[in-house]
């Protein structure tokens, strides 16, 4: 990598590194600061406007920005740096229309035209293409609506220069020179030298008349701009949320702090454009996009929230090729569509980004194993300028029919009865999605209702997770769980082995990454081998040692809501008799008998402690809410309908009740059954489950292709041992 170059500037300076102004790259995400980050910056900026005299010598320093400078197009990328530039432009802008409002007209148009538009007409600062920031920044960036009238109080009879007395009267923008004005049928007046923002009652004209016209006193003529007007009418945009509510939050701080300066306006608002004008940064600068943001990505790890994620260096990646004149407009094109498909896919939720984890997944997938901050670099082996556009386009293909199936994966619908597990391991659990992956890339067809072939393979990797990560939970010692990289070293081998690759060290392995899909005899190979590697791994391991209860490892501790419904899944199919018609055909999720924040007494009300679950103490709340035993499965959006209510009222409630529920639901059945809910009863219910749990899980065959676990209706005398209510047996037909 070349040695980048280290630099320091201040605003207006970086700013002005280029004719055009300094830009935001496609591949950078949309202005999405916090509220509570975007007023942190105005306040302590104006703070430290109103604090130090001499900005000059003690500027507000804002941190490094790394740039990406392409000579060849004489751009300035800012590749780190964009939502701190975004939030700043709000804040000038804010200042520059309170100078305005407060009729400080010269100092307005002083910082415009240093921080805000260039010699050229265009803005300094320039977020994506056609992005919102984009858009809605332009909005606040184009100068405000203004009008001032000049009004004649001499008549002019005849062509040429004139110096008429008129009106007092205040420019709010600065007239250029030879700017034309026109008086409808009389005259067209061009400014004979600018106009400066002073009050005057003289200016310098040149006049044409039209025959047998003049300037009357009285006459007027209107100097100004619509800008703002003319910016929303060509670009037709309701206003952004967050960018209209941070600029007008700064406005607001802005007139605040003047509420409380003690000295003159003027002087409040020259120490807010000293500042602004001084305000410091170092730059990092690159010539190369590909170094720039390996430089970005080194300088933040996981932990940091202001690193690239790898769908923003996939886009950084594409936006190179794009610009690559030596690639047919047809493959650029096309390989932009691809990827706004797979965006659309794994950004369906609107919230999270799942690019980076499909990335890592497809890679691992194929038999590549890196980290998820490597995966930049190991997609740039296999899209650069080195391959050929058909290449290029294939590898695009397979990524948008993948990331389809991947969305199957991260976000499963509820049509299995494996689909708890499944919804669980998805949620938390990373390691089986380039297995799944696989499994599903070799049943191209497998969203055709009628092809099932799929199903199989894809529950019994299901349960191969499941089996893993209860029996790592419960066993106490570390030396006794599979390590994460051996299981992933693990799900690399057999990913090899489903592609084929070869035993030895591949030097360029990026020939083995093709554009076909796996084939499906290998996938149940695989599967039967993976089987049997977790089967050597865990079999003959206790469950747990030293004598103690294993129940009491289960319930004792404090479980996860993942976790809970991984293992009450399963418990609520085998009540079932592992019947095939899934409870959960909407959805379904964890609910907290125990509500996880009861309701409290207020002052104004006569009682201490928790309103609806008085036998309980504060103490015992925090003690009993999290443990398994006081978790059930309900359907998805039962939680929010039974709130915080008492357990009667829960039990009781219409339509979403316990009660209610207890056709369907075997576990709510057990609840449904009791008065009143205690600590007692939950310990009860934690025991019954850890019993079951080991039941299931601590079958060998819950791994193979046919489970083989006594029958529920058999098991139900050993069951009983751990509740006072009666568990009543499954129909006859339903457990066949």
């Amino acid at each position: 990598m070349a040695r980048p170059r280290g630099r320091d500037f201040n605003f207006p300076e970086i700013l002005a590194r280029r004719q055009e102004g300094i830009e935001v790259p496609e591949y950078q995400r949309d202005y999405d600061w916090k509220r509570k980050t975007f007023n942190k910056l105005v306040t302590d900026l104006i703070d430290h406007a109103l604090e130090v005299e001499n900005q000059l010598n003690e500027p507000y320093f804002l941190g490094n920005m790394i740039i990406q400078k392409n000579e060849d197009e004489g751009s300035v990328y800012l590749v780190d740096g964009q939502q701190r530039t975004t939030a700043l432009m709000l804040l000038v802008c804010a200042v520059r229309d309170k100078m305005i409002a407060h009729e400080q007209f010269r100092m307005a148009e002083n910082l415009h035209n240093n921080l805000v538009i260039g010699n050229n007409g265009n803005f300094r600062y320039s977020p994506k293409p056609d992005s919102d920031t984009k858009h809605f920044l332009g909005y606040y960036q184009s100068f405000p609506d203004i009008n001032s009238e000049i009004v004649f109080t001499e008549s002019i009879n005849e062509d040429g220069m004139h110096a008429p007395r008129v009106e007092d009267f205040t420019p709010q923008r600065t007239i250029p020179e030879r700017t034309e004005y026109t008086i409808e049928g009389i005259a067209t007046i061009r400014m004979g030298q600018t106009v400066e923002c002073v009050s005057t009652n003289q200016i310098f004209v040149h006049v044409e008349l039209e025959e047998d016209s003049a300037i009357e006193i009285g006459e007027t003529i209107t100097i100004g701009s619509q800008e703002r007007t003319t910016y929303q009418d060509n670009h037709g945009m309701d206003f952004r949320r967050i960018l209209s509510k941070h600029y007008n939050k700064a406005f607001n701080f802005v007139q605040n702090y003047l509420d409380d300066y003690e000295g003159p306006e003027g002087q409040y608002f020259q120490r807010l454009y000293n500042m602004l004008t001084n305000i410091s940064f170092t730059t990092t600068e690159f010539t190369s996009v590909d170094e720039a943001i390996y430089y970005f990505e080194v300088l933040n790890d996981d932990s940091n929230r202001l690193s690239l994620s790898a769908g923003d260096l996939w886009r950084a990646r594409l936006e190179t090729l794009r610009r690559n004149n030596n690639y047919s407009l047809e493959h650029r094109t096309l390989w932009k569509t691809k990827f706004d498909i797979i965006q659309s896919n794994l950004k369906k939720d609107g919230s999270y980004d799942h690019i980076s984890e499909f990335m890592w997944t497809w890679l691992l997938s194929r038999g590549k194993r890196v980290s998820k901050r490597k995966t930049w670099s190991f997609f740039g082996e296999l899209i650069n300028d080195q391959k050929g556009g058909d290449y290029i386009t294939g590898l695009m293909n397979t990524l948008a029919k993948e990331s389809i199936l991947f969305r199957e994966i991260y976000s499963p619908k509820p049509i299995d009865p494996e689909f708890g597990g499944l919804f669980a391991l998805s949620g938390s659990y990373k390691q089986h999605h380039p297995l799944l992956l696989n499994v599903y890339a070799s049943y191209k067809n497998f969203d055709d209702d009628e092809n099932t072939e799929y199903k199989q393979p894809l529950r019994r990797i299901t349960r191969i997770f499941s089996y893993l990560i209860l029996r790592g939970f419960i066993l106490p010692n570390l030396e006794d769980k599979i390590a994460s990289n051996r299981l992933y070293a693990e799900v690399e081998r057999q990913c090899k082995n489903v592609w084929q690759w070869p035993d030895e060290n591949i030097g360029d392995w990026t020939n083995y990454i093709t554009t076909g899909q796996p084939n499906r005899e290998r996938v149940v190979q695989f599967i039967d081998s993976f089987s049997i590697w977790v089967s050597q791994m865990v079999d003959g391991k206790p469950f747990i040692k030293e004598n103690n209860r294993p129940e009491e490892v289960i319930y004792e501790n404090e479980w996860s809501q993942n976790d809970c419904k991984l293992v009450l899944s399963y418990v609520e199919w085998y009540m079932r008799g592992f019947h095939e018609d899934p409870t959960w055909n909407s959805g379904l999720e964890v609910e907290h008998i125990l509500p996880k924040s009861p309701t409290k007494f207020t002052e104004e009300e006569d009682g201490e402690g928790f309103k609806y679950w008085g036998e309980f103490s504060e103490a015992q709340h925090e003690e009993s809410v999290n443990l398994l035993g006081n978790r059930v499965l309900l359907p998805d959006g039962a939680n929010k309908k039974l709130n915080n209510y008492s357990f009667i009222t829960k039990r009781n409630m219409n339509q979403h009740g316990y009660v209610a529920r207890s056709a369907s639901w075997k576990l709510v059945w057990l609840i449904s059954e009791y008065d009143e809910w205690r600590i007692i009863d939950i310990n009860q219910f934690g025991e019954l489950y850890s019993e079951l749990i080991i039941h299931i899980f601590g079958n060998p065959t819950f791994v193979s292709n046919e489970i083989q676990i006594e029958p529920y209706n058999d098991y139900i005398e050993t069951l009983q041992e751990f509740v006072d209510i009666e568990i009543e047996r499954l129909p006859v037909d339903e457990e066949e």
